[in-house]
């Protein structure tokens, strides 16, 4: 058990359980193992079954963790994004929307990285270069660049985040340097935070000083 200090009574975060840090071993094992079978085989030409089989569990445990082999392969996605967006909600006083973005992409790389480097690598791989899995892939970008844009043109008094054009700048313009960062890890086996930092420098040097101030 951990004590967050806070504002008056201290909040108690309670440790998982053994049941939930069994759970989550289990999840995690079998996602491992669809992603190892995925970029081996292809997203499409692996089932579930072959899934279930290389991690040691049945088909019928795969399903309590998962929908579908899709979940697998976008594993806490969305929970991610909507962490982002409250981060970008609850910007702090004195913190500009830029250092925001920039301060929560790194956070969720690393809850990322906490997988193991071998779900990481996988993912990222099976990401970029599966032919079922580009349009997915593309869709959830989509969906970060919109939260971006829209925090962003909030920030900036804008009522319209698709028509503010430095807002999709912006958004357009992480979600693709985050690509390329994802690019090269793939084919360099670079560490993926190192290399997030290194296109949030190139874009801190390209982009108008005084628009990522504000």
């Amino acid at each position: 058990m951990t004590v967050s200090p806070g504002i008056g009574v201290p909040s108690v975060v309670m440790e998982p359980t053994l049941r939930e840090r069994k759970k989550q071993r289990a999840r995690l094992e079998l996602a491992t193992a669809a992603m190892r079978l995925f970029r081996a085989k292809g997203f499409e030409a692996t089932t579930v079954e072959e899934i279930a089989a290389a991690a040691d569990y049945s088909p019928s445990t795969f399903f309590r963790h998962f929908g579908s082999k899709e979940d697998v392969v976008f594993l806490d996605i969305r929970e991610d994004l909507a962490a982002f967006e409250r981060a970008l909600e609850g910007r702090p006083a004195g913190t500009s929307m830029w250092q925001q973005i920039r301060q929560h992409i790194h956070l969720t790389i690393d809850r990322f990285g906490e997988s193991g480097a071998e779900f990481e690598a996988s993912s990222v791989a099976v990401w970029l270069t599966d032919p079922a899995l580009r349009g997915p892939f593309q869709l959830f970008c989509a969906d970060w660049e919109q939260v971006i844009a829209q925090a962003w043109a909030a920030a900036h008094g804008t009522q319209d985040p698709d028509a503010d054009l430095e807002a999709q700048l912006v958004a357009r313009g992480v979600v693709s340097a985050c690509q390329a960062a994802f690019h090269v890890h793939v084919h360099t086996g670079g560490d993926l935070q190192e290399l997030i930092k290194q296109v949030f420098d190139a874009l801190d040097r390209g982009l108008d000083r005084a628009a990522l101030t504000g």
